[in-house]
C-alpha cells in the first residue's frame, strides 16, 4: 500500500517512545499495542529507528500484545512517505566512477587519501540554502577477518564531520546519510569535497568505496555521475574527432594512376602509370601544379626489389639471396645450380656440380674462407681449403668415402712462407774471411727450410782461433736453427808437411754462430761446406 501526500502525512495517532500504542482491551483481557518505525529503503533495514523518523521516507507498522517495539525490521509492514520526500538526483561530486580502497588501521579516525570534489568549487560556491535537506550514499565492501569497524563520510575540511555518527559496517552494504544544510558551513567553511572516515577496521581487512554520490534532497537516488564528468567525456570525444578529422585532412593523398588526380592539396603525390599499368614517373603537387620529383628517403623498406641499379648505395643489416641456374665457369667443364647468401655475417655460393650429384661450398665468415667440392656421393670431400686467421688449410683427397675417406693434410702459416737470401753473414770471427776467387758464402731461406754453403779461408795467428769451439761467424736471425746443427765442411790445401783435404765438423747453435768442432786446423787453409737445416720461427 503507498500513501500519497503532497507536503506531509497526518496520522491520527504517532507517539514517537520506545513503546507501542495500547488499545482497547479485548474479550480476552489481553491489550493490543500498535507499533511504529522509520527507515530508508521498503524492506526497513537502511537507517531503521522506532523513535525519529526525521527525514526517512518509509514507514513501518505491526500490532502485537507485547508493549516494547521491535527492532526487527521484518516484524513491520512498510510504506513509501512520497509527500514528505525532497528529491534532487544531480550528483555534486566529481570522478565518482573511481573507488577508493583502503586496509583498516585498526584504530580510530582513518580518513581516506581520495578526496571526492564537489563540482561546483569549494564549500563557498555551494547551490545550498540554510534547512536544505542534503544526502550522501555511497557502496561499500569489506573483505577480510576481524573487526569490521564503522564507516561514514565527512567534509575533507572545514565543517568536517556533519554527516552523524558512523555506521556499522559488515561485508558489504550501502550507506546512506541526510542532513539539513547550514548556512555557517557556506560562509566560514573551506572543504573542498567528501572524503571517508572509518573507525577501528581490523588491519587484516580491506574495505573499498563505489559509487560515491551528494546530491540535494532527503532520499537517495540511484548512482549516476555528475554533469560535468559527462560533460567532459563528451568533449574528450569531441576533441578526438575534431583532432581525427584535422589529422585526416593534412593525410598526403597518395594516387596511382595513368589519368591526372582532381582536386589535389600541396604535398600530394602522383606515381604516374603508363598505358601497361607501370609507374613511370613520380609527381608532387606543389601548390598549383604536379612537380616531377625523386625518391629521397633516409630509410625505405622494400618487400620485392626487380631489375634496379644501385649507384653508391650503403646497404645496412639485409639478408641476401642471389639464385643462379646454369653458371658456366672456366676450367669447370660442367654448370653450376645454386644460390648466394648474405645472412648472420656469412658470405656463402652453395650448390650442385653437374647433374652428378656433387655439391660446392664457398663461404666467407669472419674467422676465415672455406672452399670444397664433394664427390657424387654429396658428402666426401675430394678437395678442400681454408684459411683461418692467417693459417692456410689444405686436404687433398687419397681414398675412401664419407667419415671413412683419408686426406693428405697440411697448413702453412707466415712461418712457411718466408723468403730470404744473403751473401754475406752478420759477421765473421778469428781470422775467418771469404775465399773471393773461388766459392763465396750463401745463405738462403725457403720457408721453414735453411740452406747455407760457403768457400772460407782463416787468417788468423793464434792457435785458439782454430781450436774446438771457436766461432767462424755469426748468421742473421732469420737463419737461426730451430734445433742447434751439425754442418759437414771439408779442410783443403793444408800447410806443408800436412796432408790433403780433411774431412771436419762444424756446429751452428741456435744463436746462429758457426763454429769449429774438429782440431787441426792451422793458418791459410780452406774451409769449404754445405748443408740444410730447418730454421726456427721468427719473432
Amino acid at each position: 500500500m503507498v500513501v500519497k501526500a503532497f507536503e506531509t502525512i497526518t496520522l491520527a495517532r504517532v507517539d514517537d517512545g520506545s513503546d507501542g500504542a495500547p488499545g482497547k482491551p479485548g474479550s480476552d483481557g489481553k491489550t493490543p499495542y500498535f507499533h511504529q518505525a522509520w527507515a530508508d529503503s521498503k524492506d526497513g533495514k537502511v537507517n531503521f529507528s522506532a523513535t525519529d523518523p526525521t527525514n526517512r521516507g518509509y514507514l513501518g507498522t505491526y500490532t502485537d500484545f507485547t508493549q516494547a517495539d521491535s527492532t526487527d525490521p521484518t516484524k513491520y509492514f512498510w510504506i513509501e512517505l512520497v509527500g514528505a520526500l525532497s528529491i534532487g538526483g544531480r550528483n555534486y561530486l566529481a570522478d565518482t566512477n573511481t573507488s577508493w580502497q583502503a586496509q583498516g588501521s585498526g584504530s580510530a579516525n582513518q580518513t581516506s587519501s581520495m578526496k571526492w570534489l564537489f563540482t561546483f568549487g569549494t564549500i563557498k560556491q555551494a547551490p545550498f540554502n540554510d534547512g536544505d535537506y542534503v544526502t550522501v550514499s555511497f557502496d561499500y565492501i569489506n573483505v577480510g577477518t576481524g573487526a569490521y569497524g564503522t564507516i561514514l563520510p565527512q567534509f575533507n575540511d572545514a565543517p568536517w564531520g556533519q554527516f552523524n555518527g558512523g555506521g556499522a559496517m559488515k561485508e558489504n552494504g550501502h550507506f546512506v546519510r541526510t542532513v539539513q544544510w547550514q548556512s555557517g558551513w557556506t560562509t566560514s567553511g573551506t572543504a573542498t569535497g567528501i572524503q571517508i572516515r572509518m573507525d577501528n577496521v581490523a588491519t587484516t581487512r580491506t574495505v573499498t568505496v563505489y559509487n560515491m554520490q551528494f546530491e540535494r534532497g532527503n532520499k537517495a537516488t540511484d548512482h549516476k555521475v555528475a554533469p560535468e564528468d559527462t560533460q567532459g567525456q563528451i568533449d574528450t570525444i569531441n576533441k578526438g574527432l575534431s583532432d581525427t578529422n584535422s589529422k585526416i585532412a593534412a593525410v598526403t593523398k597518395v594516387d596511382a594512376q595513368a589519368a591526372t588526380p582532381t582536386n589535389p592539396k600541396k604535398g600530394d603525390q602522383w606515381w604516374v602509370k603508363d598505358a601497361n599499368g607501370e609507374i613511370n614517373a613520380f609527381k608532387i603537387w606543389d601548390g598549383s601544379k604536379w612537380v616531377d620529383s625523386i625518391i629521397q628517403q633516409s630509410l625505405l623498406n622494400i618487400v620485392t626489389l626487380n631489375s634496379v641499379t644501385l649507384n653508391s648505395a650503403v646497404i645496412n643489416s639485409p639478408d641476401i639471396n642471389v639464385p643462379f641456374t646454369d653458371l658456366a665457369l672456366p676450367g669447370f667443364p660442367e654448370k653450376m645450380t645454386g644460390v648466394m647468401t648474405i645472412k648472420d655475417a656469412k658470405y656463402s655460393i652453395d650448390g650442385k656440380y653437374g647433374t652428378g650429384g656433387s655439391v660446392f661450398h664457398t663461404g666467407l665468415t669472419p674467422d676465415g674462407w672455406e672452399s670444397y667440392r664433394t664427390a657424387t656421393d654429396g658428402s666426401t670431400k675430394l678437395n678442400y681449403a681454408r684459411v683461418n686467421f692467417g693459417e692456410l688449410q689444405l686436404w687433398t683427397y687419397l681414398s675412401g668415402s664419407g667419415s671413412d675417406a683419408k686426406y693428405a693434410q697440411g697448413s702453412l702459416s707466415g712461418q712457411d712462407t718466408v723468403r730470404n737470401s744473403i751473401a754475406t753473414p752478420t759477421y765473421y770471427t778469428n781470422g775467418w774471411a771469404p775465399w773471393t776467387a773461388y766459392w763465396p758464402f750463401l745463405l738462403k731461406r725457403n720457408g721453414r727450410q735453411i740452406t747455407i754453403s760457403g768457400y772460407l779461408k782463416n787468417t788468423g795467428s793464434s792457435s785458439s782461433d782454430f781450436s774446438i769451439g771457436a766461432s767462424i761467424l755469426k748468421l742473421p736471425d732469420w737463419g737461426e736453427p730451430f734445433t742447434p746443427a751439425i754442418i759437414p765442411g771439408t779442410r783443403q790445401n793444408a800447410v806443408t808437411g800436412s796432408t790433403g783435404d780433411v774431412s771436419v765438423v762444424l756446429g751452428l747453435d741456435k744463436s746462429g754462430i758457426l763454429h769449429i768442432e774438429s782440431s787441426g786446423f792451422k793458418v791459410g787453409q780452406w774451409l769449404s761446406f754445405s748443408a740444410s737445416y730447418f730454421g726456427k720461427d721468427l719473432s
